[in-house]
């Protein structure tokens, strides 16, 4: 398989040692960590780190076990149309920056998958079971790297204003974004921009929109209790099992059958485990899965719905079940001012095709979780060429390196637009 960058009618300006970071990005993608758990892939970043020029200038906050954040003050003009305190920070040190400045925050995410690497590059995951099969190596690579591009820019940055590179555990249902913001992430930021690559969209192509972006979503775990007993009597048994199916068979009618189809929403089981062996009935099984929507009277009704047709079927069969949900995310929905007076205008800068259709997606992020305390911006970054058909958590799927200038390209035609200052 081809991947060099001279095959590709570049479609980008900017300039940054590109085959470096191909390699720190591939590097990367041989050590991916399960969430809550990245703490060689944290070593990994914070190594690469302390080689940048003006190193000493950042400000490194980490949060246990494994998120942490850096934030750089601006060494620029201040901005004097800024809501921000305007004491230029070139010429004191104060440690209370972070409240007294404009702080604006790129987001990247730490962790990978439990799943089997099946790409057959010769960097694969040299994890078994485990696998970067949701393209957050290439996240941590785009934000990495503009941040080594903004250390040797700060000129560029008004000293009332300071950016903040957020690297956050845990995306992958694992309460990240929680965490990052009871560790107070979000002081000082007044908005905050993220990315997701998606092989959707061609390489070249940015996914954005003001509203809603990605659906809601919540994990739902239904545990059956039965009667346990012998293979060859399930007469005498209650099979936790038999009663599983109906469930499932009836979670897959939800949307399909007592859901407006004008309210786009999924109900999905991802895992059924009961039983140890053949020939044994066992006393309990469990079943999990997801749920997506958009809108919260929609969702409710869909918790209400699983729930009473799971209890109701676990006790024709004189069975239990007990159903726990829990909300991993609510709708990533875009700041209507941010998008179409910074992002937008930012993306027209850049010249990349801008695409709104496709969107929201079903798909979910806690990004969500930042939105709900301060405005942000989520993108979707294209990732789609011959190489790269194969859509996020499918073991054949790998981030495609083409993608990293676009995404580091449009970070800082950000700036540019808020700022009013030539970045590139």
């Amino acid at each position: 398989r081809k991947d060099s960058w001279e095959i590709v009618d570049k479609g980008y300006k900017i300039k940054f040692n590109e085959e470096e970071y191909i390699k720190f990005r591939r590097d990367l993608h041989r050590i991916p960590e399960l969430k809550h758990e990245e703490k060689e892939t944290q070593r990994f970043i914070l190594n690469k780190i302390k080689t940048f020029k003006n190193y000493e200038k950042i400000k490194l906050v980490q949060v246990k076990p494994t998120g942490f954040w850096i934030d750089v003050i601006g060494e620029g003009k201040p901005l004097s149309s800024s809501s921000s305190n305007t004491v230029d920070y070139r010429l004191k040190d104060s440690k209370n920056y972070d409240s007294e400045l404009y702080g604006i925050a790129f987001r990247s995410d730490l962790d990978a998958l439990p799943l089997d690497e099946q790409t057959g590059v010769d960097y694969k995951s040299t994890h078994p079971g485990i696998a970067h099969s949701c393209g957050h190596d290439g996240h941590i690579t785009i934000l990495t790297c503009f941040l080594e591009y903004m250390l040797l820019r700060l000129e560029t940055v008004p000293s009332n204003y300071f950016l903040r590179f957020l690297y956050q555990p845990a995306e992958e249902s694992g309460g990240g974004a929680k965490q990052m913001i009871k560790e107070l992430c979000l002081r000082g930021i007044k908005e905050i921009y993220g990315f997701h690559n998606l092989t959707q969209f061609n390489v070249g192509d940015i996914g954005l929109k003001a509203g809603p972006m990605m659906a809601s979503d919540d994990l739902f775990t239904i545990e059956i209790t039965g009667k346990g007993g012998h293979g060859s009597m399930p007469h005498l048994s209650k099979s936790p099992i038999t009663t599983g199916c109906e469930i499932i068979k009836k979670l897959n009618q939800i949307t399909a059958q007592q859901i407006d189809c004008k309210q786009p929403s999924v109900v999905t089981v991802g895992y059924f485990e009961g039983g140890q062996t053949g020939n044994v009935i066992p006393e309990k099984s469990v079943i999990k899965g997801t749920i997506r929507s958009f809108e919260e009277g929609t969702r409710l009704k869909i918790h209400e719905l699983l729930t009473t047709a799971s209890q109701c079927i676990a006790e024709s069969n004189a069975s239990k079940a007990d159903v726990k949900i829990e909300l991993v995310g609510k709708v990533t929905d875009n700041n209507t001012e941010l998008t179409n007076k910074v992002a937008i205008p930012a993306i027209k800068k850049t010249g990349f095709n801008m695409r709104s259709d496709q969107m929201p997606i079903m798909g979910s992020e806690d990004y969500s979780l930042y939105q709900e305390k301060i405005p942000g911006v989520f993108i979707f970054l294209g990732a789609g060429d011959k190489n790269h058909k194969y859509f996020i958590h499918n073991g054949h799927y790998d981030y495609n390196d083409l993608s990293t200038p676009y995404g580091l390209e449009v970070y800082c035609r950000i700036l540019e637009v808020k700022f009013g200052t030539n970045i590139l």
